[in-house]
């Protein structure tokens, strides 16, 4: 059993507790804004480096509050979040 939140927790604010409570591995996943208005979010520091640097941090500060949660860290995985609130060019960077 897994939970891929898409949200990284941001959209449920229970997810986090529950994930804690059933035990389970959760994928946290790099997410701004809601699904109409992601795209317009893709507004990073310029260049390779800013985009991974705000990704990494944004993800940092998800994996805390999941961590606060009572969530172990051995069962956090993180996903960049490939196309959400990313452009393409962005994406790739941080997949790089």
């Amino acid at each position: 059993d897994l939970v891929n939140d898409v949200s990284g927790g941001l959209l449920d604010s229970a997810m986090f507790s529950t994930v804690a409570e059933l035990q389970v591995p959760i994928v946290i996943m790099h997410y701004r804004g809601d699904p109409k208005t992601m795209q317009s979010l893709a507004n990073y520091p310029p260049g390779d480096e800013g985009v991974v640097s705000a990704v990494m941090g944004e993800l940092e500060q998800r994996v805390a509050a999941a961590l606060r949660a009572g969530v172990p860290r051995w069962n956090v995985i993180v996903d960049p979040g490939v196309g959400f609130a990313k452009t393409p060019q962005q994406s790739l960077a941080c997949l790089r």
